[in-house]
Formats: structure tokens, C-alpha cells, sequence
């Protein structure tokens, strides 16, 4: 049976004597084919299905692996993280939980988080709604990778589709900046000091893709469950490419969508909590994701994406120079690099 289709994961779930209602499948995500399963009882679970491709093209090939890794991590995370840190249960942050896994049919139950993605409701935030959200992902986001420093990275193998991924913004800023006209040298610096590190660092377990598209948020805003989601890209690391994605990607957010003080709140949530191991490596991972994702993935017209490069140019500068310190502490404090009246970057 093929389960990229409705008529499949029916007969599918009619095999392995799941009963439902109701089989949708659900948009946004490029790589998996993921489904939303109503029962009788009105209750949903999450059915997450992988081929050796991505969903969007199928001559892209992509290790099958990727929910082997995903299902390592999430049949434990929760309760690591409530172990190591009990306090996160007043947050009401998590990830979801496994129902089972079907190995050989590459297909994982998952509870499910709920609907609407911080993606797509962000506009719908107060400014001190989005702030409180910041907030609790900083701490959630921090308990993670200290909860996590004492694992044994051998108990969940190494995941190298995660390892190049994770550096992949990295890699391709050299070029983005070429074509824009600029300086290459600190771009290429930054690759050669921070692509190795990548490979190397191990000290604790990496999200792999932190991003508000894929941070989930149960209905309603009165003590609002938020579910982080989609962990295929699990990896050991030091955590700052977490931090950086995050923080660049709800820094666009507040530039072209709206400014709501969400970064300065998350990351100050984190940094009492977690020192940045690596200043270099969140500067450069930071800056490269400005460079390098608003040329593929539209922002803005063509003059403020190259604006947009400019900011993080000048934090890959400032991180290979190792002159970053106050720039973190005013990120934290909700400064918005090249953001009309803000505080110049000069």
C-alpha cells in the first residue's frame, strides 16, 4: 500500500487495527508525509510517514534514517528534561509524545500538539503574549541542552544528514555575499573555524530545526500548550545552532512582520539559565542564516534582503573577530540590528 496517500494510511490503519474517523493530511513541512487521525472519541494522534526522499520531490533524495533518530529522542526527552530540571513543568512546554513505531513501515504515532504553528499565528500575539512565549521557549530550549550533557551519545548513534544540514546556511554564505558584492573574508573564516565544529561537539542533544514553524500551540492562550515538534534533524552538539536558527529566523519575524520584543525575550530566558558555550559559533550560524535563507525564502524586496545580508555580515565579522559579548547582551535586552530607529550597528 502506498502511505503517501489518504486511501493508503486508511488501509494501513485498518491492517494494524487503528479504528478512525477522520485521515487529513497536513501542509507546511517540505520532507514527510504527515497526517492528522480523528478517532471515534473525537481524540487525535499524529501519523508521521518517511521514504528515502522528500515529500515535495521525490528526486531529492534524503536518508530514510531521519525517523529512526526522531524516535530515539522523543521516547525519552520529556522525561529526561522533567528530570533534570522538574521546574519546566509550570512552562507547559514539551515535546510530543511516541504512541508507537512501525519500524519497518517507517511510520511513527505521535501524540498531537495541536494546530495552529507559531508561524502562523505570531501576528495574532500581543506584544506581551509573544514575550511570554519567547520566554518559556528560552527556558524550555536551555533545560533541553542541559538536561542532556550527561547522555551517552553512542546510545543514539550519529546522524549525519543532521550534521551537514545544520551547516548548510553556513556553507552556501560565501556565495550569497558574492553575488550581493560583499565581503567574502570573515564568511569564509567563519566556515573554515566553524564547519569543523559541527563534526566535533557533542555535549548535548541539538533540536536540529528550531523554528517557529515548528514550536505548536494547543487552542486558546490561557496557560497555552506549547508542543516542539518535528525532531528528525536530532543531533549532538553544543545547542547554539538551535539558538541562532531561532533567533534569526523570529528576528525576520519582527522585522517584516511585526515587532513584538519575542527574540530579547527568548534569548534572555536562555542566557540566565545557559551561558552560550560558543560566541563564535552562535555569531556566525546567526549571521549566515540572514545571509543565507532570505535569498531563497521571500522576506522582503530585493534591496532590504540585501540589507538583511548586511546585519548578518556584520555578526559573522563581529564573531570571528570575537567581538560579539555586547551584542548578545543588547540582542537580549530586544534590539533589532537595522531596524528603523534602532541603535545603529556602526
Amino acid at each position: 500500500m502506498d502511505l503517501s496517500t489518504e486511501e493508503g494510511v486508511k488501509g494501513y490503519l485498518d491492517t494494524v487495527g487503528k479504528p478512525y474517523s477522520t485521515v487529513r493530511k497536513l501542509t507546511g513541512g517540505s520532507v514527510n508525509f504527515v497526517w492528522r487521525v480523528t478517532q471515534s472519541t473525537g481524540q487525535t494522534f499524529i501519523l508521521k510517514h518517511a521514504k528515502a526522499h522528500i515529500r515535495m520531490n521525490p528526486s531529492v533524495a534524503f536518508s530514510i534514517e531521519r525517523i529512526g533518530f526522531e524516535y530515539l529522542v522523543l521516547k525519552h526527552i520529556n522525561a529526561t528534561i522533567r528530570k533534570a530540571n522538574p521546574a519546566t513543568d509550570t512552562i507547559n512546554v514539551l515535546a510530543p509524545e511516541v504512541i508507537t513505531y512501525d519500524v519497518e513501515n517507517h511510520m511513527l504515532f505521535l501524540t498531537d500538539g495541536g494546530r495552529p504553528t507559531l508561524k502562523s499565528a505570531y501576528e495574532t500575539y500581543s506584544s506581551d503574549e509573544a514575550c511570554d512565549v519567547g520566554r518559556r521557549l528560552g527556558i524550555w530550549l536551555a533545560s533541553l541542552h542541559h538536561a542532556t550533557e550527561q547522555i551517552d551519545p553512542e546510545e543514539e548513534g550519529r546522524n549525519e544528514n543532521a550534521i551537514t544540514q545544520a551547516g548548510w546556511a553556513l556553507s552556501h554564505t560565501p556565495e550569497t555575499l558574492r553575488k550581493y558584492g560583499m565581503s567574502v573574508e570573515a564568511a569564509d573564516s567563519a566556515v573554515l573555524k566553524c564547519r569543523p565544529l559541527l563534526d566535533q561537539a557533542d555535549s548535548c542533544a541539538c533540536h536540529g530545526d528550531f523554528d517557529p514553524a515548528n514550536i505548536v500551540l494547543s487552542s486558546g492562550k490561557e496557560n497555552q500548550r506549547i508542543t516542539v515538534i518535528d525532531w528528525e534533524q536530532y543531533r549532538r552538539g553544543d545547542g547554539m545552532t538551535d539558538v541562532a536558527q531561532f533567533a534569526a529566523e523570529i528576528y525576520c519575524y519582527e522585522r517584516f512582520r511585526c515587532k513584538t520584543g519575542i527574540l530579547g525575550s527568548f534569548l534572555k530566558a536562555y542566557l540566565e539559565r545557559r551561558p552560550l558555550p560558543s560566541l563564535m559559533t552562535f555569531g556566525a550560524h546567526f549571521g549566515a542564516h540572514l545571509v543565507y535563507w532570505p535569498s531563497r525564502v521571500h522576506w522582503a524586496g530585493p534591496s532590504e534582503t540585501k540589507e538583511l545580508a548586511g546585519v548578518g555580515l556584520k555578526f559573522i565579522e563581529r564573531a570571528v573577530q570575537g567581538t560579539l559579548t555586547d551584542w548578545i547582551h543588547k540582542l537580549a535586552e530586544g534590539w533589532l540590528p537595522g531596524y528603523p530607529d534602532e541603535e545603529s550597528m556602526e
